[in-house]
């Protein structure tokens, strides 16, 4: 039980580092929203749909590779429950998706990819993560 809650800790912390820096992939892309555009719903919702598509894809692509980072990790330390604690890690990436929707106005499609994406991946991750039959491993 401590070996998955600590693969889920250190699958969340990485998770967290991957999406930092999808965020700095965005901004080398397009430029923050200033405080004035924090301050006003409208100038938000104005500024999040305008846009450009690189800019989103980076988002979505980071929320991708938290997700298969966090749930390689998370599974690769959990020996015991690898697929639950690579599953904790996107339901923890889709509830954040979910929560960044309510705060401010973004397009549809991108709240809809955003939580599509996080369980499939972190699937993947938790297969990959686990040992294969006639693959003799070193121990430990």
């Amino acid at each position: 039980m401590a070996r998955t809650i600590l693969g889920i800790l250190i699958g969340a912390l990485a998770a967290t580092l991957a999406l930092v820096g999808a965020a700095y992939a965005f901004a080398e892309i397009h430029r923050w929203p200033g405080p004035a555009e924090w301050a006003e719903a409208d100038l938000l919702a104005d500024f999040t749909h305008a846009m450009p598509l690189p800019a989103l894809a980076c988002l979505l692509g980071g929320l991708a590779l938290a997700a298969l980072v966090g749930g390689a990790l998370a599974a690769r330390i959990a020996n015991p429950h690898r697929g639950g604690a690579a599953l904790v890690i996107g339901a923890l990436l889709t509830s954040a998706v979910i929560f960044q929707a309510t705060l401010f106005a973004q397009p549809e499609w991108l709240v809809v990819a955003g939580m599509l994406l996080p369980m499939p991946f972190a699937t993947l991750a938790a297969w990959l993560a686990m040992p294969r039959a006639g693959f003799e491993t070193r121990p430990a």
